[in-house]
């Protein structure tokens, strides 16, 4: 139960994540059940030296390995360069990431839900853009924002951060109306 925020401005962009990982086991019927949880996950990381950052949610591991030591695994093959793009940075993390994940969740269908948010700067540019990418839907990055866009995004379980950001759970609203609250008197608050 990941929480993976980014925070999208003209002056920058900050991305922040949890650090909760738990592992899940499931049972011959099915049922999963939480065996150990650990407060220190890391689920965000840069790449290599460039204005560029990854968080993931959903899977921790592919196989016996984190989901960031494979993203750190595609950030050294890098070629050094002075023209980059971010665009092209998630293209490539994408195709590196499906080629593992599909290694390891072939033969599950539908395998289980690993996400990926790059964000950054492009080589010359002022304003950053955001790209996304979840498996295992096709491979291939979608644009989640781009340089002219700015706004929160939230990743992950999304739950606890609608709380904080809104002050309330607005899935309060849903449930009032269905109890006979006026429309009117919930527009006022």
């Amino acid at each position: 139960m990941t929480i993976c925020v980014s925070v999208k401005t003209r002056d920058g962009v900050v991305l922040g994540t949890d650090s909760m990982s738990t592992v899940t086991l499931f049972g011959n019927d099915g049922q999963s059940m939480a065996q150990k949880t650990y407060s220190n996950a890391r689920k965000l990381v840069q790449i290599g030296e460039l204005p560029v950052g990854v968080f993931a949610y959903g899977l921790g591991n592919l196989g016996p390995r984190t989901v960031i030591s494979h993203i750190l695994e595609y950030s050294r093959a890098l070629e050094p360069g002075s023209d980059w793009r971010v665009e092209g940075i998630a293209a490539g993390l994408s195709e590196h990431m499906s080629r593992e994940y599909s290694a390891i969740h072939a033969d599950i269908e539908p395998g289980p839900v690993l996400g990926l948010h790059v964000a950054g700067y492009s080589d010359g540019s002022s304003l950053s853009e955001e790209w996304e990418m979840e498996f295992p839907d096709p491979p291939g990055p979608n644009l989640e924002m781009d340089s002219h866009e700015f706004r929160v995004n939230r990743e992950g379980v999304t739950f606890p951060f609608g709380r904080l950001f809104h002050g309330f759970d607005p899935g309060i609203v849903k449930i009032l109306l269905e109890e006979g609250v006026e429309q009117k008197l919930l527009q006022k608050s």
